[in-house]
């Protein structure tokens, strides 16, 4: 909000209103006659990278007779996202703006200690989505399972909470490439919409996508930092409880159905649901070999879950754990069918590699 206080000396028996004469407010604002104050939100409505001048006269005049003229020029710049200085608060904000196209912005959540470029998509889904993290095509584990590797479940950058930490890490989060990102949109930013999409720009059709009805304060938050399951409330597009139906998958999924819910940190059948079976996840500053979150079965980090032995459905999805030590980055499980196997394919490759982005409406 803008506010202007103008003063003109007068005598202290004389009443002095103000007008404006020359030129016109921004959209959005006003002057109150009686006090001079100029108060108000500019509009968005004519917005510009380069911003938008308004230029208008002032009026004070007294009921003596006196009047005084004062020339503004008022410049409204938005967080638009173009460069470092002008850094958005999220996606959603520049998409306010009437930015539709898809592309890389720079960002500065609250408490964020620096800005940081990351890619949004303004184009597809009303917009306003920026990226959280992304898996690229190649995902087929290999040491002990994918122990060691980004976003398994026991990968202890589901526990970084500072952007020193996801930085360091070099995955950067910027444009579509089919290759391992992390953003510090994942640790900073809140959000209540969820979308996973394909990195496949011939697949992108391929997504899905749901809603919290509270908002969540971070990625971190309900990854990292909580061992229960947050359950998404709405589906958005696609079908978030069938993603080897929605998504872009390898082999055959026409005999598998989905899960009974969307989220994070979900159990994937009745086996995950056994009380001394806890599954935790990502914990920091512990040994990837040694950490508690062994002791988990059957769930993921952000996916589909369920709580029964049905052969033909499935859950999972990214950063899965099954049958205690198996570790996968995006897989899933059905009862008696194996960890997450398709036919003649290998366990730890069902998935293509797919994106998941963030939005606060």
């Amino acid at each position: 909000m803008a506010r202007v206080t103008l003063q003109i000396s007068s005598p202290t028996t004389a009443t002095t209103t103000y007008s404006i004469t020359g030129g016109s407010l921004p959209s959005g604002m006003t002057l109150n006659s009686t006090t001079g104050v100029i108060s108000g939100t500019p509009s968005t409505v004519g917005y510009n990278v380069s911003g938008v001048a308004s230029t208008f006269d002032v009026t004070a005049t007294t009921s003596v007779g006196g009047t005084s003229v004062t020339p503004f020029t008022i410049i409204r710049k938005w967080t638009d996202g173009s460069n470092r200085t002008q850094a958005a608060p999220n996606a959603q904000y520049i998409r306010s703006l009437g930015i539709t196209t898809d592309g890389n912005f720079w960002l500065q959540p609250t408490g964020c200690p620096r800005p940081f470029i990351s890619h949004c998509y303004n184009s597809i889904e009303s917009g306003g989505w920026q990226l959280a993290l992304r898996l690229q095509t190649n995902i087929t584990a290999n040491a002990s399972y994918g122990q060691n590797e980004n976003f398994v479940s026991s990968w202890e950058g589901w526990g970084y909470g500072t952007q020193d930490q996801i930085e360091n890490l070099g995955l950067s989060p910027v444009s579509t490439l089919d290759a391992d990102a992390f953003s510090p949109s994942f640790a900073y930013s809140s959000f209540s919409d969820v979308m996973v999409i394909a990195n496949d720009s011939a697949q992108i059709a391929k997504r899905l996508g749901w809603r919290h009805t509270t908002p969540i304060t971070s990625m971190l938050s309900v990854t990292g930092l909580k061992n229960t399951e947050t359950i998404g409330n709405t589906v958005l597009f696609g079908s978030p409880t069938t993603w080897l139906t929605s998504l872009h998958v390898r082999g055959d999924t026409s005999l598998m159905t989905g899960g009974t819910r969307y989220g994070f940190k979900l159990r994937s059948d009745t086996g995950s649901s056994v009380n001394s079976r806890n599954f935790f996840g990502g914990i920091q500053g512990t040994s990837r070999e040694s950490q508690t979150e062994h002791t988990g079965h059957y769930y993921c980090m952000i996916g589909c879950g369920r709580e029964n032995s049905n052969s033909g459905q499935w859950g999972g999805g990214i950063g899965g754990c099954y049958n205690s030590d198996v570790k996968h980055r995006m897989s899933g499980h059905w009862w008696n069918h194996g960890d997450s196997r398709f036919s003649g394919a290998d366990r730890t490759d069902c998935f293509f590699g797919h994106a998941v982005y963030i939005r606060l409406p």
